[in-house]
């Protein structure tokens, strides 16, 4: 009988890589055939960009009442015109221009000190605050950049022309005490009056007027709330009615 001759080890081998190789060239080549399939990646949500003037739509408050705070962003004004050399924002020229010209008609030098400011302004004036007062209370003294109601084209500096001093000691001049007995005419209010630290996030500011329209600034001086109080009456059902115990919130 003829003995049948085994296949050596090492050509067995050889066979098996060159099997192997050409199996991998039929995967590589078949795959390189197909269109490549892209993962599915989900497509953000475009960001809405508001129409200019569509903000006071969506806020909580007629725009003259937007709440601006440490919790709540400057929004700033879309148009400004300049009052005295400082920008003013054009909703507010008209009542503001006029109570100056009045506060002048009845003998006082008043100057408009500050109006809407930049990011980059209210930033600076936050550290520099920070230097002054220290890092504690520095929040009592200036708003952070983009949380300032100057920012927003609502809050005016209103001092004597020719005062100098410590801002506190503006209250002791009769210019203040006529914008207290004449400022909600405008619709102006003293956005920080003293003892309300705690409630305003403020120290008493003599300088700071806050615009929130004729009727609500009328009311404000007749109740001698401060604004928080106004925005509760407005939110709270019978809140018109009580004066809000405001708890420490800052």
């Amino acid at each position: 009988m003829t003995e049948k001759r085994k296949l050596p080890r090492w050509a067995f081998r050889c066979c098996l890589l060159l099997l192997l190789f050409l199996i991998r060239g039929r995967i590589i080549a078949e795959a390189a055939s197909r269109p490549e399939e892209m993962p599915t990646i989900p497509t953000p949500a475009p960001t809405a960009l508001l129409p200019v003037g569509q903000e006071e739509k969506n806020a909580e408050f007629p725009w003259p009442l937007t709440q601006v705070d440490r919790e709540h962003p400057a929004v700033p004004p879309s148009e400004t015109r300049r009052l005295e050399g400082v920008p003013v924002d054009v909703r507010v020229y008209e009542p503001l221009s006029r109570m100056l010209r009045n506060a002048r008609e009845a003998g006082f030098d008043v100057c408009l000190r500050s109006g809407v400011r930049s990011g980059s302004t209210q930033s600076y004036l936050y550290r520099r605050a920070e230097e002054i007062y220290g890092v504690d209370n520095a929040p009592f003294h200036e708003a952070p950049g983009g949380f300032s109601e100057h920012e927003a084209g609502l809050a005016y500096d209103i001092t004597d022309g020719g005062f100098d001093g410590e801002a506190e000691a503006f209250a002791d001049t009769e210019l203040f005490r006529w914008l207290q007995e004449h400022g909600w005419e405008y619709g102006f209010i003293l956005r920080y009056p003293p003892d309300n630290k705690y409630t305003t996030g403020f120290c008493f500011q003599p300088c700071h007027y806050r615009y929130v329209g004729a009727e609500a600034a009328r009311e404000i001086t007749e109740r001698g709330w401060i604004l928080e109080e106004y925005w509760h009456s407005r939110r709270v059902p019978g809140g018109e009615s009580e004066k809000y115990n405001f708890s420490k919130v800052f």
